[in-house]
């Protein structure tokens, strides 16, 4: 059995592992939990820039915005 990180109950897993290793995976493509981290934290980044770019945007449009803060 493997444990899923987002759904711990899950255990449906087609193939077997020890435990030491079925720990640091995931169930979504069985994945590690560092290679979900480091796409978890890429889209983060994306997502982070693109939040800048359009606070941006939104302020340059309705300057009266930035006395919100």
């Amino acid at each position: 059995m493997m444990r899923c990180w987002q759904e711990p109950g899950v255990c449906d897993h087609a193939f077997v592992q020890s435990m030491n290793v079925a720990k640091d995976y995931v169930c979504d493509e069985h994945r590690t939990k560092e290679e979900r981290e480091k796409e978890l934290f890429q889209k983060a980044k994306e997502d982070y820039t693109y939040c800048k770019k359009y606070i941006k945007e939104l302020e340059e449009k309705y300057p009266s915005l930035k006395d919100l803060i």
